[in-house]
C-alpha cells in the first residue's frame, strides 16, 4: 500500500523549518556566522530544487492515479471530456518524470538497482500504459478483452512503482542534502560555541522537547494506524471541513482503487449510484450540525459487486469546541441485510399465505351457508377480492350441452374487463384457462409481461394492472366442469404454498359444485316423480271416466240406436203434421247428441274401438276446408299450408275428423272479435336426443297437424289443465269441456303427442304428432266413394242380442227392399244360416254377443261356408274390445253404434258393393 500524508508528517516538517530559520537568526545575530550564512543562502536554492523536485513527483503521483482512474473508469454515455482530461494529466505526469534529475544519475549509484530503469524504457512502458488504455476505451461495455485489465493495472503499477522509486531516491538526496548542511551548521556552531553556548544550550533543549513531541505524535498516529487496520471494519479520517485524509488498509484492498483517488471527495464514487445524492446530504447536514453521522449505503468492491455498509463518524472537537477531525467507520452489514430482507420477504409470504386461508375459510363458510349455487360462486368471488387482495375472480361453468365456457360468476372486474373477459372465451380463451380446462390441473402465469403466449391480450391486461394469473380447474367427479381464475397486481405473486391453498379451495368449490348438481338432480328426479305422479293421477281420472261411460255405453248406444231407429220409421210415416215432423227431428238431434258425448267420452278414454286405414293427412283437411269455412264465420280469415305431397298415416279417419273439427272450434271460440286461423301439415323426424327432449315422444317420422289461432291465448293457471275432462273457460251451456280432452285421448290412442305453445292476448298454436306410415303405403290410397244407392234385394242376416234394436233395424232394411233374417246371438246365427235354403249375402252382427260364439267367430264360421259372404261387424262399446283396432278383410266393414238409418243403409250398399 503506498504511503498516506498524514497530521504527524505535517508536524515534522514544520518542526524541521523551525531549526533552519532558528539557525539562521543565531549565526545572524552572532556576526560571527556569516561564513555560514552565505553557505545557508547558496544552498537554500539547492534545497528549493530539492523540495520542487518532491511536489512534483508528489503531484506526478496524483495525476497519474486521477488520469488513469478517469481513463478506466469513464463509460460510454459520459462526456469524452473525462478522457481529455485524463489523458492530460497522464501526460503532465510523465513529462514530470521526464525532467526528473533522477534520469542524470549514474545507474551506479541507485542503492537499489533491482528497480533501476532506463529513460528509454520508461517512454516505452508509458506508450505501452497508453495503447492499453486506448484499447480499454474503445471496447464496449460487457465485451472487454479477457486480461486486458490485469494487463493494464501491471503496467500502470510499472510506471507508479517507478514514481515510487523516484520519490525514494529524491528523498534520500533531499536527507543526505540536510544533513550535509546540518553538518556545516555543526562546524560553525563548534567555531563559536564560547560566543553562543548559552543560547545553543536553550535551543537544544528546545529541539530535544519538540522533537520527543513529534516523535510521541507519530508514536500515536502509527498505534491509530496499527489498530484501523487490524479492525474488520473500513476506517477513515476526515478533516473539519468534511474531506477525507485518511483511509485504511482494508478499504484501499476493498475497493481496489488506489487512496489517492479517494481522498477528498473522491470515496464517493465507490458508492452505488443510487445511494450518492443520500449519502452527500446526509453527510453534510451532520458536517453542518457538527453531529454524529450515520448512514447505510452500497459500496462496490473490487470485482464489481456492491456491499451495504452501515456508517458512523463522530466528531473530534477542539478547545474551543469546534470539530477538528472525523472518525468513521463502515461495517459490512450485507448478509444481515440480506437476512433482514429474507425475513420481511418470509413475513409478507406468511401474510399472504394467511390472506388465503381467510379467504379459504370464508369460502368454506359461504359454501355451508348458501343454498343457491349461484350465490355461493358470487360470494366466493367476492370473498377472494375483498379479503384475498386479487384484482379479480371469476367463475366460468361448462355449458352441458354446448360445451362452452360461460362466465358465471365475478368480483371485481368492471363492465369494460367483463366484456373484455367474455371476448376472449369467445376467441378461445386465455391460454392458461384452457389448459386448466384440459389438463384438469392448475395453470400459473407469475409475469404476463414476459410471457410469450399471453402477447394477445397482455396490452388490455397489464392497461388493467393484471400482472400475474393463475386458472384452477373445477371438477365434478373426474370430469372438469368449469374453471375458477385469480388476477393479481403483483408479478411472482403465486408460489407453491398459496397454490396448494387455492387447489384445496378449488376442491372445495367443485365439491360444492357437486353437490348442488346433485340437489339438482334430485330436485328434478322428484319433480318428475311429482309429475308422474300427478300423471298417474290424470289417468286414474281417465280410467274411472272410461269405466265410468263404459258402464253403460253399451246398453246406451242400444238404447239409443233404437231411437234413432224408431224416429226415422216414425219419420217415413204418412201423413205426419208438421209439429210431429219437428219433434221426430228434435228427438233424432238429442239422440245424436247423446251419442256423441258417448263417443267423446270413449275417445277421451281411449276406448273407442278404432278402424284404422291408411289415409292422407292433407287429404283430410282439404276434405273438410268447406266446413270450416262454415264453421269460423266470415270474421275469421282462414290459411290452408298443406305440405306439396301426401303425408300418409294409419289412422281413424272419423277420430281424425274429430280432433282437426275440436281444434278449429277451439280456435273459434278464442277469437270472438274475428283473427287469422291457419292450418298447416308437414313430416318431422326425430332422433333419440330430439325425442328425450318432448314428454310421451319416440324417435321416428311423423306427420305434423298445426293449428294456430290470434285469439286470446291460454293463462298460466289454466295451460296445465286443458285437456281435463269436463274443465271449460266458457260460461255454462257453452261448452262440454270434452273438446280439447278428446283430441288429447284420441292423439294418445294413435300413439301422437301434442305440443302447445300460447301467450295471452297473442294466440295459441297446437302441434298434433301422429306416426307416419311408410312410404310404400301410399300406393293403398283409395278415395272413398259414396254409395250411388241405399236399398236394394239382398239376403241379410242379422245376428243382435238387443231385441228392440234387431226388430227395428230389421223393418229399417225390409222397408228399403232386402230380405232379412234374424238371430238372438252367435249360436243361433249358425242354426238360421243352416236352415236358410237360400243365399244370404251380409251378415250383419254385433261383435259381442252371449253363449260363447262372438261376432268374430260368427263371421269366420260363415265365411268358411261361404267365401263371397260380405260381413259388417257394429260395436256399441265392450271391455274386451276397448281401445282396439279394428281388423278388417275385404268384403268387411265395421259401424260404431248408435248410428242413424242412412249411415247404416249406406254402410250395408258400400259393404255389398265393394
Amino acid at each position: 500500500m503506498s504511503p498516506q500524508p498524514s497530521v504527524g508528517s505535517d508536524r515534522l516538517r514544520g518542526t524541521r523549518s523551525v531549526h533552519f530559520w532558528t539557525w539562521i537568526a543565531i549565526l545572524a545575530s552572532a556576526s560571527v556566522c556569516i561564513a555560514v550564512v552565505w553557505l545557508h543562502y547558496r544552498q537554500r536554492d539547492v534545497v528549493g530544487r530539492a523540495e520542487r523536485m518532491l511536489d512534483e513527483v508528489h503531484e506526478a503521483r496524483i495525476a497519474l492515479s486521477k488520469g488513469f482512474l478517469n481513463q478506466v473508469n469513464a463509460s460510454d454515455g459520459e462526456s469524452s471530456f473525462e478522457r481529455t482530461q485524463g489523458m492530460a494529466w497522464l501526460h503532465q505526469a510523465f513529462d514530470s518524470i521526464r525532467r526528473d534529475p533522477y534520469w542524470e544519475r549514474p545507474a551506479e549509484s541507485d542503492p537499489d538497482p533491482a528497480f533501476a530503469m532506463t529513460r528509454e524504457e520508461f517512454d516505452r512502458k508509458a506508450a505501452r500504459l497508453l495503447e492499453l488504455l486506448a484499447q480499454w476505451n474503445e471496447a464496449r461495455p460487457g465485451s472487454i478483452p479477457t486480461g486486458l485489465g490485469a494487463e493494464l493495472r501491471v503496467a500502470y503499477h510499472q510506471i507508479d512503482r517507478l514514481l515510487q522509486r523516484i520519490d525514494f531516491v529524491n528523498h534520500t538526496d533531499f536527507h543526505a542534502l540536510n544533513q550535509r548542511l546540518n553538518r556545516q551548521f555543526a562546524i560553525v556552531v563548534a567555531s563559536s560555541a564560547l560566543l553562543l553556548a548559552g543560547l545553543c544550550s536553550g535551543i537544544f533543549v528546545l529541539i530535544r522537547n519538540e522533537t520527543r513531541a513529534v516523535q510521541a505524535l507519530l508514536d500515536s498516529e502509527q498505534r491509530f494506524r496499527q489498530l484501523s487496520e487490524s479492525l474488520p471494519q473500513l476506517v477513515w479520517t476526515c478533516r473539519a471541513d468534511g474531506t477525507c485524509d485518511y483511509l485504511s488498509r482494508q478499504w484501499i484492498e476493498f475497493t481496489g482503487v488506489p487512496s489517492e483517488a479517494q481522498l477528498g471527495f473522491g470515496w464517493l464514487q465507490q458508492l452505488h449510484p443510487e445511494d450518492r445524492e443520500p449519502t452527500i446530504a446526509r453527510w453534510k447536514d451532520a458536517s453542518s450540525r457538527g453531529e454524529t453521522f450515520e448512514a447505510e449505503f452500497r459500496v462496490r468492491r473490487h470485482d464489481g459487486a456492491y456491499l451495504w455498509f452501515d456508517t458512523r463518524a463522530v466528531p473530534l472537537r477542539d478547545q474551543d469546541g469546534r470539530v477538528a477531525k472525523w472518525f468513521g467507520s463502515n461495517t459490512d452489514i450485507t448478509e444481515r441485510r440480506r437476512a433482514r430482507e429474507a425475513l420481511q420477504e418470509r413475513e409478507e409470504r406468511i401474510e399472504h399465505l394467511n390472506r388465503v386461508y381467510a379467504v379459504l375459510s370464508d369460502i368454506n363458510q359461504a359454501i355451508v351457508r348458501l343454498k343457491d349455487r349461484d350465490a355461493m360462486l358470487s360470494a366466493a368471488c367476492e370473498i377472494a377480492v375483498d379479503k384475498g387482495g386479487f384484482l379479480l375472480a371469476w367463475i366460468g361453468l361448462t355449458e352441458p350441452d354446448t360445451g362452452e365456457l360461460r362466465i358465471q360468476a365475478h368480483a371485481g372486474a368492471d363492465g369494460d374487463a367483463l366484456d373484455f373477459l367474455r371476448s376472449a372465451i369467445a376467441q378461445g380463451g386465455c391460454e392458461f384457462a384452457q389448459s386448466a380446462r384440459l389438463h384438469g390441473r392448475h395453470s400459473v402465469c407469475n409475469d404476463v409481461e414476459a410471457e410469450a403466449r399471453s402477447a394477445w391480450w397482455q396490452p388490455e391486461a397489464l392497461r388493467r394492472h393484471f400482472c400475474s394469473l393463475a386458472a384452477f380447474p373445477l371438477l365434478d367427479d373426474t370430469r372438469v366442469v368449469g374453471i375458477f381464475t385469480l388476477y393479481s397486481r403483483e408479478t411472482h405473486f403465486f408460489d407453491e404454498a398459496e397454490l396448494k391453498l387455492l387447489d384445496e379451495l378449488a376442491m372445495d368449490i367443485s365439491f360444492a359444485i357437486s353437490v348442488h348438481r346433485r340437489e339438482e338432480d334430485q330436485r328434478k328426479i322428484e319433480e318428475e316423480l311429482r309429475n308422474s305422479e300427478e300423471r298417474l293421477r290424470q289417468a286414474q281420472k281417465m280410467e274411472a271416466i272410461g269405466q265410468l261411460a263404459g258402464g253403460v255405453a253399451h246398453d246406451f248406444n242400444n238404447i239409443l240406436g233404437a231411437i234413432l231407429l224408431q224416429a226415422e220409421l216414425v219419420s217415413n210415416t204418412e201423413p205426419l203434421s208438421k209439429e210431429a215432423l219437428d219433434g221426430l227431428n228434435d228427438l233424432k238431434s238429442s239422440a245424436e247428441r247423446a251419442a256423441n258425448l258417448t263417443r267423446q267420452l270413449l275417445a277421451f278414454s281411449r276406448r273407442q274401438v278404432m278402424q284404422v286405414q291408411v289415409l292422407d293427412l292433407n287429404e283430410i283437411v282439404a276434405n273438410l276446408a268447406k266446413m270450416f269455412g262454415r264453421i269460423v264465420g266470415e270474421d275469421i280469415r282462414l290459411i290452408l299450408a298443406l305440405h306439396p305431397r301426401p303425408l300418409v298415416l294409419r289412422a281413424d279417419a272419423g277420430m281424425i275428423d274429430q280432433v282437426l273439427l275440436n281444434l278449429v272450434v277451439n280456435a273459434r271460440d278464442a277469437m270472438p272479435a274475428g283473427g287469422r286461423l291457419s292450418i298447416e301439415t308437414h313430416p318431422l323426424y326425430l332422433d333419440d336426443e330430439e325425442a328425450r327432449a318432448i314428454p310421451d315422444a319416440r324417435a321416428g317420422h311423423y306427420v305434423c297437424l298445426v293449428v294456430c289461432d290470434t285469439g286470446c291465448g291460454i293463462t298460466s293457471e289454466h295451460l296445465p289443465r286443458i285437456f281435463e275432462p269436463f274443465f271449460t273457460t266458457k260460461e255454462p251451456g257453452k261448452g262440454t269441456g270434452l273438446g280439447l280432452a278428446t283430441v288429447f285421448g284420441i292423439v294418445k290412442q294413435h300413439r301422437g303427442f301434442l305440443q302447445v305453445e300460447t301467450q295471452t292476448d297473442r294466440g295459441s298454436i297446437f302441434r298434433v304428432f301422429l306416426p307416419a306410415s311408410p312410404a310404400s303405403e301410399t300406393a293403398r290410397l283409395e278415395p272413398s266413394k259414396p254409395s250411388a244407392r241405399v236399398g236394394g234385394r239382398e239376403t241379410i242376416l242379422i245376428a243382435e242380442d238387443e231385441p228392440s234394436l234387431r226388430r227395428l233395424t230389421r223393418k229399417v232394411l225390409e222397408r228399403h227392399g232386402y230380405t232379412v233374417l234374424e238371430a238372438t246371438d252367435g249360436a243361433d246365427a249358425l242354426r238360421v244360416w243352416d236352415q236358410h235354403s237360400g243365399p244370404i249375402h251380409l251378415l250383419l252382427t254385433d261383435i259381442v254377443m252371449p253363449d260363447g260364439v262372438n261376432g268374430h267367430q260368427l263371421a269366420t264360421q260363415l265365411l268358411a261356408r261361404n267365401p263371397q259372404l260380405r260381413v259388417l261387424f257394429t260395436s256399441g262399446y265392450s271391455a274386451e274390445i276397448a281401445g282396439q283396432e279394428i281388423s278388417l278383410k275385404p268384403g268387411q266393414d265395421f259401424l260404431q253404434k248408435p248410428c242413424p238409418p242412412p249411415q247404416l243403409l249406406d254402410a250395408i250398399r258400400r259393404c255389398l258393393d265393394s
